[in-house]
């Protein structure tokens, strides 16, 4: 049986120690060998937030990648940082538009975490149906 190793870093949870230091932990995932890598290196990419008319955020710089299906569906996801206070701005329940620089665009639904990076949230996102048209 393969396993894929996903090394996961984080500043959020306490030590066994008490201090609030990074703890790096290992995550072996089992792999089905029948399964093709159909996923190529993440995309870099520079856009924009919009829900409705209105623009969340700009000079967004997150990172795209989709994993191709078996009938040739592509399914598309990413991440990103914005800003945290750009965030509270957003209603969860409804998707917002991706604006890439290179015309691409589409709908996303995104989980907003906190980031390591302060005044930061990081949004991990997946892009409905369509997927990115231009």
């Amino acid at each position: 049986m393969r396993y894929i190793v996903i090394p996961i870093t984080t500043a959020h949870l306490p030590s066994p120690e008490g201090d609030r230091g990074a703890i790096q932990v290992q995550v072996r995932v089992k792999r089905d060998p029948t399964e093709e890598d159909n996923m190529d290196r993440m995309e870099h990419f520079h856009g924009k937030l919009c829900q409705g008319e209105r623009i969340l955020a700009e000079g967004i710089d997150g990172y795209l990648g989709f994993h191709a299906r078996p009938n040739g569906i592509k399914s598309w996801f990413g991440y990103f940082e914005m800003p945290s206070e750009s965030c509270k701005a957003i209603d969860p329940k409804c998707s917002c538009k991706l604006v890439l620089d290179d015309g691409r665009a589409g709908e996303i639904f995104a989980d907003f975490h906190p980031s390591n990076h302060p005044g930061q949230s990081l949004a991990e996102f997946h892009i409905s149906a369509t997927g990115l048209r231009k």
